[in-house]
């Protein structure tokens, strides 16, 4: 089933349910030292074990800290939550450690020396220790240094079924939420570049992380390198991209097709990773040589999601019970908030996404899918340079002026319902002040931090700095036991080494069987 129309008529008697979504995030972050390093210290033991604690763990590297906050429909709780788990780990890390603020890293080891995350001697802890591995052998070490803000997103339920109600009720309410999710998810695409000229914040960085890599940018401040007009270098060829996976041709236009094209990605051989080895003189290097080790190493602005039971892969979850959620993973932090996000950022995604599933969105063609990376890449690299032009249908028009343009769509769209304004029109205004005066974008004011005399390092550690300044000076909030927590991680992650009831070769044939998806070969 694939649902085109737009849907904006439908609002007047469904307005109220626009509020009711669900949310939350997931925040990385290094830790790093006073010497402007990422740290050399191990995840911290007070802060719990990253395999079993619900909320606090780390991404790729050892230093890279993960907070993963639960999900949250007023935005106060989640940003003050997101603020909890940070305070609490800078309380509880290395005492002149900080949480580094922006995507880009700080100055990293050599790459054989950074620190690949270790989850412990279970069996599940090795294969998340192997992936990241792999993921070292793949892509290399620095990459994986790279941070970023998820935003995990769902829209009312209520809505869902009322509108299923009036559309589509011959279909089931698993196939109808899995359209209405892939309508939303088409027009993100069309529209994802917006999200990078608004909140990327990755236009620079350090010299010493280029080590070795080859580039095209240009020198502009200490120490300091990117592209004078960039918006998120993060999300260009120096992050998370892989020439890899431009074989993989995603279908977005609905459930099926994108699940098949992924897990056919998942088992397929891949002669460079062959050559890297699986398991070589008796040492896994790998999970094993295909072009994905698994559904998660495909690096997508967004993914459709689905919290996966005991035992179940990412993709299987979603093939099995449908769309729950999806997930923005374009989102570069905001270096200028403790958070890494803001009530602004927040409220303008919440209106956009909605926008994206309400508005017209027929399936994407071929070559609209080559215009859509086209523009991506443009605002990547490009986006505010005044001359900078992006293309619809065949026509261009400047980066600016459609930013405006899809803004006064967005604004209209909210304007539609006094309640739903009351809520979102503050934050798209914001936005279109941006626009109108790009100075203020975030990646203009990260530029405006760096010169010849200070580097984009030193400006993000003095951010760091006052960030952790800022959210020591207050408390933690008393809805969570965070010691507890902690304590109660550790003895769980002790208890799964214990249970070990195979050899990990065992183990790891087993669990590729268990998550083959049989129906795509």
């Amino acid at each position: 089933m694939i649902i085109k129309e737009s849907l904006f008529a439908k609002l007047e008697q469904n307005a109220k349910y626009l509020l009711e979504f669900h949310q939350g995030v997931e925040k990385e972050g290094l830790r790093v030292q006073q010497d402007k390093f990422a740290s050399k210290a191990p995840h911290a033991k007070a802060l719990g074990h990253k395999l079993t604690h619900p909320y606090i763990t780390t991404d790729y590297a050892e230093n890279l800290l993960e907070f993963v906050s639960p999900v949250f429909q007023n935005n106060e709780t989640l940003l003050d939550f997101l603020a909890d788990m940070q305070r609490f780990s800078l309380k509880n890390m290395g005492q002149s450690e900080l949480i580094w603020p922006a995507s880009m890293p700080c100055y990293l080891a050599d790459e054989k020396e950074i620190p690949v995350a270790y989850f412990g001697e279970s069996n599940v802890g090795k294969l998340k220790s192997l992936y990241r591995v792999g993921l070292g052998f793949r892509y290399g070490r620095s990459m994986q240094s790279i941070a970023g803000m998820h935003f995990n997103y769902s829209v009312s339920r209520n809505l869902l079924k009322k509108l299923h109600e009036e559309m589509a009720p011959e279909e089931t309410l698993t196939d109808f939420t899995n359209a209405m999710y892939f309508k939303m998810i088409r027009n993100f695409r069309r529209h994802s570049w917006l999200l990078l000229y608004l909140f990327g914040s990755s236009p620079v960085v350090d010299a010493n992380f280029l080590k070795g890599k080859k580039h095209n940018l240009t020198k502009l401040g200490k120490d300091t390198y990117g592209k004078e007009f960039a918006t998120s270098l993060r999300m260009g060829g120096l992050g998370y991209t892989s020439s890899a996976q431009d074989d993989i041709s995603i279908c977005y236009n609905q459930l099926e097709t994108y699940v098949k094209t992924l897990e056919s990605a998942r088992k397929r051989s891949y002669a460079p990773y062959e050559e890297i080895g699986v398991k070589v003189d008796g040492e896994y290097r790998q999970l094993n040589a295909n072009l994905l080790q698994i559904d998660n190493e495909f690096y997508s602005p967004l993914r459709p999601k689905r919290t996966a039971r005991s035992g179940e892969s990412a993709l299987q979850a979603l093939h099995q019970h449908g769309v729950e959620y999806i997930e923005v993973r374009l989102l570069d932090l905001n270096p200028f908030a403790a958070q890494g996000i803001n009530d602004e950022e927040i409220k303008f995604l919440q209106a956009f996404l909605t926008f994206c599933m309400l508005d017209e969105s027929p399936e994407i063609s071929s070559a609209e899918c080559d215009e859509i990376t086209s523009n991506f890449q443009t605002v990547v690299d490009d986006g505010r340079n005044p001359k900078a032009r992006l293309s619809f249908n065949g026509g261009e028009v400047s980066v600016s002026s459609a930013a405006l343009e899809l803004l006064q769509k967005i604004e209209n769209f909210v304007e539609s319902n006094s309640e739903i304004h009351a809520y979102y029109g503050e934050g798209i205004l914001a936005q279109i002040d941006k626009v109108q005066n790009p100075e203020k974008l975030f990646s203009a004011r990260v530029m405006s931090l760096v010169n010849e005399n200070t580097s984009f390092v030193e400006a993000m550690y003095e951010l760091a700095k006052k960030h952790k300044e800022e959210l020591l000076s207050k408390d933690i909030g008393a809805g969570q036991d965070w010691e507890k927590l902690a304590k109660t991680s550790l003895e769980e992650e002790q208890e799964m080494a214990k249970a070990n009831s195979e050899d990990f070769d065992t183990f790891l044939k087993n669990y590729f069987e268990k998550i083959n998806i049989k129906e795509y070969p």
